[in-house]
């Protein structure tokens, strides 16, 4: 990739978390471990800043890896990721971006367009799951004012009861 293009990636990303930061976020910030990163999208360079170049190290991505993996495994079935006899979606997913990992360390070329694919492949399962969100959203709504509508019904039948048996 050119410079360019991880420039422009870089900057998509930082917004894509300054946006998550500013709207699904907020339960975060009451965590004093979580505040710091609150400042990471105005930050020009993260990987030279001091509270962040931690984060740019391959140290620190495996050892994250190793973290997610062993809470996916303590707590998949805790948290509902799996039913019992199945394997987790996610735990697959860390899987297969592990496997792709290993792959492309081998030849650079292949590299980023299977992370282009897999991207591509990311990216629609995405826009799949924002219209289902969608429709459930809408199926909601519609079933909540059902719902209203119901009661007010009942409530207008009882008055109506009442009245009669007086």
């Amino acid at each position: 990739m050119k410079n360019k293009d991880i420039d422009h990636e870089f900057s998509e990303a930082q917004s894509e978390f300054k946006k998550y930061l500013d709207s699904k976020g907020s339960e975060l910030s009451k965590a004093n471990e979580f505040l710091a990163y609150y400042a990471l999208p105005y930050i020009p360079n993260p990987s030279n800043h001091p509270s962040f170049k931690h984060l740019f190290t391959v140290d620190w991505v495996q050892d994250l890896k190793q973290k997610l993996k062993l809470f996916i495994q303590q707590n998949s079935q805790t948290l509902g990721l799996i039913q019992p006899g199945c394997s987790s979606k996610l735990y697959k997913m860390y899987k297969d971006s592990s496997k792709l990992a290993e792959m492309n360390d081998s030849d650079p070329a292949t590299k980023d367009e299977t992370l282009s694919d897999r991207l591509k492949s990311m990216h629609k399962n995405m826009m799949v799951m924002q219209k289902k969100e969608a429709y459930s959203k809408r199926m909601l709504y519609e079933s909540q004012l059902k719902w209203t509508h119901f009661s007010y019904d009942v409530v207008r039948n009882c008055k109506e009861l009442i009245m009669a048996m007086e």
